[in-house]
């Protein structure tokens, strides 16, 4: 049997109907015996409610949101959070010329190269999933620490675990660098600490101390979004 799709409507909310499902879209409710959720763990983009945000002039963005590289030229980019999509956005920030870029990290990174000679690194993904996961964490660990040294010297946190650990714990893809590591040993990209508060203005890190973006750049992560659609059945 062909399976029909609908295009363009949205799920609103699921509802217990007794013995069947009660499912409110954008175009109507429709009734089904099971409902299978696959939306997956990245279906919204989380911003944290960092204090004073509303009142900040400047741009505030998710990186799900980061478009052309060039829009950046010229000017003063944060961007928070140095896991895969931070990374994805400093990479592409690397070879613009922005006014200054900084990085502010909480927690540091598990790093590999986009590319080891020619070989692109997730072509060696199968093979590392076969490795116990403190085997894999410590191949990783090797290869971050003999391709880029001790990022530690630029301010970068240390990774509060190993890669293969955290992947498989909590789903945190591995960043990947493809200019990023230069920029930051090179000082075009500045690793600050984590967001205090926002002003007006500006931003005020952990330390105390301010800077100035014209965009701030929210590489914080996805969430489910399911607590509206199935948030009523408890």
């Amino acid at each position: 049997n062909r399976l029909p799709v609908e295009f363009g409507v949205s799920v609103e909310a699921i509802m217990s109907g007794g013995d069947h499902w009660i499912v409110r879209t954008s175009a109507g409710s429709r009734l089904a015996r099971h409902v299978v959720v696959a939306t997956g763990r990245d279906r919204e983009p989380y911003t944290p409610q960092w204090k004073g945000m509303e009142a900040f002039r400047g741009r505030i963005i998710h990186s799900a949101d980061f478009g052309d590289a060039q829009a950046y030229a010229g000017k003063k980019v944060l961007v928070v959070g140095a896991g895969n999509s931070g990374f994805d956005a400093l990479n592409h920030l690397a070879g613009i010329d922005t006014a200054a870029v900084w990085l502010s990290a909480r927690n540091g990174p598990v790093l590999l190269p986009k590319r080891i000679g020619k070989i692109a690194v997730h072509r060696l993904s199968p093979l590392m999933a076969r490795l116990p996961l403190r085997v894999a964490d410590a191949v990783m660990a090797v290869t971050q620490r003999l391709v880029f040294g001790d990022l530690t010297k630029f301010g970068m946190p240390r990774a509060p675990a190993g890669g293969a650990s955290r992947l498989t714990s909590d789903y945190t893809a591995i960043a990947a660098d493809d200019g990023a590591v230069n920029a930051i040993k090179s000082g075009r990209i500045l690793v600050v600490p984590g967001i205090r508060e926002f002003t007006r203005d500006g931003v005020i890190l952990a330390n105390g101390s301010l800077i100035a973006p014209d965009i701030v750049i929210a590489a914080t992560g996805y969430r489910t979004g399911l607590e509206r659609m199935v948030g009523n059945l408890g």
